[in-house]
């Protein structure tokens, strides 16, 4: 009796792992599509702010695109 007692209870507190994991699971997938969107918002948010500045104030673009340096590939700016 306690063979059947003790194979029933693992039998259902495999089941409960199983279960929280596919809901684990089922989430994770949910937020990775969510930060992939939020990087796809981000990404358009920055092209249309330079589109924005390109036909509205194009002399300010310039001017502050002339203080910056081209970065080459492993090549790191620090900022005082």
């Amino acid at each position: 009796m306690a063979y059947v007692v003790s194979i029933s209870v693992f039998t259902v507190f495999i089941v409960k792992i199983i279960d929280v994991r596919s809901k684990c699971t089922k989430e994770k997938a949910v937020i990775s599509r969510l930060i992939s969107e939020i990087k796809g918002f981000k990404d358009e948010n920055n092209r249309l702010l330079v589109k924005f500045y390109k036909d509205v104030r194009p002399k300010l673009v310039d001017k502050k695109t002339k203080d910056l340096k081209i970065l080459h590939e492993n090549e790191v700016k620090y900022l005082k």
